[in-house]
C-alpha cells in the first residue's frame, strides 16, 4: 500500500510539475531566478543550502520567453524570486504572482547598476528601454552578487556568516577576472566589434569598447542600414563578429563574410559565465 502511494505521488509530481511536491524529504528553502547565470552566481554564495529554481534554459531567447504554468508554480512556491531586472517576461510574471501570493518576496538583483538605454526597443520606445543584459559585465556581477547576499541573509539569517564568506571569495574571483580581462584588452588595436544582437553593451562599457549591433529585436537591417554598418565596421577595422547561438543571424554572417572577419559564437545565458567572458576576451585580443 505504501509503495502504491509513493508511485502515485511521483505521478502527480510529473503531471503537475509542483516544486513543492518532493518525495526525497528535501526541506531546503527554494529561491527562484530568471536566468542560468543568476543561478550559477547564487550557487557560489549559498552552496547546496537552498534549492535554486531557474525559469529559463541556456538555449532560450530571454526577450521572447514566456513562463510556463509549471514555472509560475515554482516561483509561487519559492521564498524569494530574484529577477534579473529588465526582461519583458519578468514584469508580467511579478504582476501575476504578486496578486496570487502577496507574501512572496521579489528582489531586483540589478538594483544599483547604472543602466544603459537606447540599445533595445519595445515597439517605438527605443530610448526609454533599459538594456536587460546586465549580467554580461564582471563589475555588474559584483552588484548582482551583493543584492543576492542581502536577500538570502535576510530570509535565512542563521547562515549569514556562511553566505558572507562565500560571497567574499566570489568577489575576489570576480576582481581577478576583471583584472585579467582588462590586461588582455588594454593593448588591442581595434576597440570595436560587431554583434548580431546587442547583448554586450555593459561589457563594452567596462573596457572602453564599441559595440556595433547588426540586428535589433530579431529584425534584419534594411539595405541602407547594412551599407552604413559595413562602412562603419570597415572604418573601425573590426576583426570579429559575435553571434548568439539562439538567434537567426544569416544576414550578420553575410556581412562578416563580406568584411573578411571571423565569427565567434557566444551564449550570454550559459551558466558558465567565466567561460563566456574568456571566449569574448580571447576573440577580441587576437
Amino acid at each position: 500500500m505504501k509503495r502504491i502511494f509513493f508511485l502515485f505521488a511521483i505521478i502527480i509530481c510529473m503531471l503537475w510539475g509542483l516544486s513543492s511536491c518532493k518525495t526525497d524529504g528535501d526541506t531546503r528553502m527554494s529561491v527562484a531566478v530568471s536566468l542560468p547565470p543568476q543561478a550559477s552566481l547564487l550557487r557560489e554564495i549559498t552552496g547546496d543550502s537552498i534549492e535554486i529554481v531557474t525559469l529559463m534554459q541556456a538555449d532560450a531567447n530571454p526577450e521572447a520567453f514566456e513562463v510556463t504554468v509549471g514555472g509560475m508554480r515554482e516561483v509561487n512556491d519559492a521564498a524569494v524570486y530574484m529577477k534579473a531586472g529588465n526582461l519583458p517576461f519578468e514584469q508580467t510574471l511579478t504582476e501575476r504572482i504578486g496578486q496570487s501570493n502577496p507574501e512572496l518576496r521579489f528582489v531586483d538583483v540589478s538594483d544599483g547598476i547604472e543602466l544603459i538605454y537606447g540599445t533595445h526597443a519595445h515597439g517605438n520606445h527605443t530610448h526609454e528601454v533599459a538594456d536587460p543584459h546586465t549580467w554580461t559585465s564582471v563589475s555588474n556581477l559584483k552588484v548582482i552578487a551583493a543584492n543576492m547576499l542581502a536577500a538570502v541573509s535576510d530570509v535565512d539569517p542563521a547562515r549569514k556568516d556562511y553566505y558572507t564568506a562565500n560571497y567574499n571569495r566570489l568577489v575576489a574571483r570576480l576582481d581577478s577576472l576583471d583584472a585579467a580581462i582588462s590586461s588582455r584588452l588594454d593593448s588591442i588595436g581595434t576597440r570595436s566589434f560587431l554583434i548580431w544582437h546587442p547583448s554586450l553593451s555593459y561589457f563594452a562599457r567596462d573596457y572602453g569598447l564599441e559595440q556595433i549591433a547588426v540586428g535589433q529585436d530579431n529584425k534584419e537591417m534594411t539595405p541602407g542600414q547594412l551599407r552604413d554598418t559595413h562602412r562603419h565596421a570597415a572604418d573601425k577595422g573590426v576583426k570579429v563578429m559575435f553571434i548568439q547561438q539562439n538567434f537567426d543571424a544569416r544576414q550578420a554572417a553575410t556581412l562578416a563574410d563580406e568584411l573578411g572577419i571571423s565569427i565567434v559564437q557566444i551564449n550570454p545565458l550559459d551558466d558558465d559565465y567565466l567561460k563566456q567572458f574568456n571566449i569574448i576576451a580571447d576573440a577580441l585580443a587576437r
